[in-house]
């Protein structure tokens, strides 16, 4: 369960085979971009700039969208919580016309290479990927990289 949530909110798919990657053509760019990235689990800071930004494009005439850069794992405390609320969002748009897109980043690799290979990219454990996977309540202590992958990818 974990991995198809974690693969529809960056790619937008929940089917097993590789996602076909979402495109803005030229015709559709909005006029107001706001880029976000490295959010790293912090759902508190994240939901702080999301009303920043919802609040001021309010203000602004025109199509607006937020481009998540990707980073939403790791390192802080509520990685779980910050998927979750993509997920929420997932396809929606607001009062305002805001269209989100959320991208993969490095961090989201490296959790699925970690899944993908049974734990020998164990990398990304160093990386905040320990944080990560307590926000989904799985416990750490006493286990290999290969039994926390499994059971990652069972959650």
């Amino acid at each position: 369960m974990l991995l198809s949530i974690f693969k529809k909110i960056i790619a937008g798919t929940t089917s097993q085979s590789p996602p076909s990657r979402r495109r803005m053509s030229i015709t559709n760019i909005p006029s107001t971009i706001y880029a976000v990235g490295d959010i790293h689990g912090c759902l508190k800071n994240l939901m702080i700039l999301d009303n920043m930004i919802l609040s001021e494009a309010k203000t602004l005439p025109g199509r607006k969208a937020i481009i998540y850069l990707g980073d939403y794992i790791d390192r802080g405390p509520h990685s779980a919580h910050v998927i979750e609320y993509f997920c929420r969002r997932l396809g929606s748009q607001v009062d305002t016309g805001m269209t989100f897109l959320n991208l993969c980043g490095n961090h989201e690799e490296m959790f699925l290479s970690f899944i993908d290979t049974a734990g020998e990219s164990e990398k990304w454990l160093a990386y905040g990927g320990i944080e990560t996977l307590k926000s989904y309540g799985i416990r750490t202590a006493n286990k290999t990289a290969r039994q926390l992958a499994l059971e990652a990818a069972e959650a």
